[in-house]
């Protein structure tokens, strides 16, 4: 593939021109833009929350009907699927989680704990139980659901109509009932992908990166210091790089198995060195509370008494989730060739939720038992030193001190590479004329990426500006990112009337390239 004549650079400038300059904006005038930037998400917050709950339910309730209506027979290509059932849940939870998981299912209770919604007193019992019960609610069904609403359209685009580039922009454009006006609709989608993808990526570096950075700091008594910081993110770049290089095949699914396997066999050793008993009965309780108030959580908007949970939480949540939705969604498309969209839309719903409720469950529960026994104050320890030295002090509390904490530092770092290689594959093929199921993005424009997702969490440490206004550009990103989703289930179903106008069957897999010739 010729990386010259199949790259849109056009694209790609005016994308890193827009990244550019929020950041330089930033650095001049950090006050003033986080001031204007959190304007804007106020207003979001104040006029369209309530739809974006809604807009959750319906990502969950639209996965759910697609995959067990006669629609989720429908099988994304005809071959067999490239990878076993766990590498492709692998792959697909690493990409999904990241370092930002990480840091959240350590500490995201004591926010619910110092701050419960309905009412609840603060410091409670009931406090405590509803916090593992949002914890796991919050990266459970609808959040994963939100990546999947806009994968089936996608994958059905480019698997089954054969639409020739895995882009957001390609695929909204080849959707539209008219012709006039196409090319700039392609252009102005595509940005908005790789600005939140790139911005995405950018905030899970920034966060991820101090929390490993002070680990290592604690194990060879290294300072705290720009200088390590640059050094870590290099470090990651070099992993998640050389994974992008070698391809999707070889390098992401390796990388994802290896990651999956490390952090279930840390989660284990926490659930199994901490109070074990006090860990399984708070996940049990707290899942059954989230089942019994599901749809009370997924609809609570606090209209009377206005505390802000729903909107410093759950509405935050959905919109970061549909911004950071992007670089999932072309990833999955890739990697669901094979599948019906039934096993799809469930791997995405089910898998990933599963594989949170336990990872979820069980460090946010041994976390919470260390507060409430007296032998660490997470909270006080978030309030006064921020939550990259709780999460280290609460490891080394772990048998094996240092070594606990160097297992850790480590399986964090090579998941965060995972989340970010899918990332540059995403942006690759974002910004690819022409890519065929059956070709991958070309290994030296994944490197030109990776150099760009390592430059930007980079260049706003140097210049000290806050990650927190980035992050919140990258959720204000996410609006259009909905309407373009719901734009794109509502014209999936005139596709699926043109394609399949005798009713859907079963799809087979056909072995054969003639068999495939032959049918067209």
């Amino acid at each position: 593939m010729n990386m010259k004549k199949n790259q849109d650079w056009v694209t790609t400038i005016i994308a890193i021109a827009g990244i550019a300059l929020i950041v330089i904006v930033l650095a001049l005038n950090p006050e003033q833009g986080v001031a204007v930037i959190g304007a804007i998400f106020a207003w979001i917050i104040k006029n369209i929350g309530s739809p974006l709950i809604w807009f959750g339910v319906l990502a969950l309730l639209y996965s759910m009907f697609m995959a067990f209506s006669k629609y989720g027979k429908i099988r994304l290509g005809n071959t067999k699927p490239k990878y076993s059932t766990f590498s492709y849940l692998s792959m697909m939870f690493c990409a999904g989680l990241g370092s930002s998981s990480i840091y959240w299912s350590f500490t995201e209770w004591t926010y619910y704990y110092t701050g419960p919604p309905f009412g609840i007193e603060a410091f409670s019992t009931e406090a405590a139980e509803w916090a593992t019960a949002y914890n796991i609610y919050h990266w459970g069904l609808i959040a994963w659901a939100i990546f999947g609403i806009t994968s089936i359209p996608v994958a059905y685009a480019y698997h089954i109509r054969k639409v020739n580039a895995l882009r957001m922009g390609t695929v909204v454009a080849e959707m539209l009932p008219f012709e006039r006006g196409k090319p700039v609709v392609r252009k102005v989608v595509d940005v908005a992908v790789i600005f939140s993808v790139a911005s995405c990526c950018g905030v899970m570096l920034g966060l991820g990166a101090p929390m490993i950075s002070n680990g290592f700091s604690k194990i060879t008594g290294i300072p705290l210091s720009f200088g390590l910081n640059v050094a870590i993110i290099l470090g990651i770049a070099v992993i998640y790089t050389i994974s992008s290089y070698v391809g999707t095949e070889k390098g992401m699914q390796r990388l994802s198995n290896f990651s999956v396997y490390g952090m279930l066999l840390f989660v284990l050793f926490i659930l199994i060195s901490g109070p074990t008993d006090f860990i399984l009965r708070q996940v049990t309780n707290g899942t059954g509370i989230m089942i019994q108030n599901f749809v009370r959580m997924s609809t609570y908007t606090d209209p009377v008494v206005r505390s802000g949970f729903p909107d410093d939480w759950t509405i935050f949540f959905w919109a970061y989730g549909y911004a950071c939705a992007m670089f999932m969604i072309l990833f999955i498309t890739k990697i669901s060739e094979g599948r019906t969209i039934k096993q799809m839309a469930c791997g995405v719903t089910f898998g990933g939720s599963t594989g949170c409720l336990v990872f979820m469950g069980i460090n946010g529960s041994f976390s919470m038992s260390q507060q409430l026994m007296g032998k660490t104050d997470l909270v006080g320890l978030m309030a006064e030193k921020g939550g990259d030295e709780a999460i280290i002090q609460l490891i080394g509390t772990l048998p094996g001190g240092k070594v606990a904490i160097l297992v850790f530092i480590l399986i964090a770092a090579v998941f965060m590479a995972t989340t970010l290689d899918s990332a540059a594959f995403s942006l690759a093929a974002s910004t690819t004329n022409n890519l065929k199921a059956e070709e991958n993005t070309n290994p030296l424009l994944r490197l030109f990426w990776c150099v760009v997702l390592a430059a930007i969490p980079l260049c706003m440490i140097f210049i000290d500006a806050p990650l927190a206004a980035l992050r919140t550009t990258v959720i204000i990103a996410g609006i259009p990112i909905m309407i373009i989703s719901l734009f794109m289930i509502i014209r999936l179903r005139t596709w699926i009337k043109e394609d399949f106008p005798n009713g859907i069957v079963q799809s087979k897999v056909i072995e054969s390239n003639e068999s495939i010739e032959q049918n067209g």
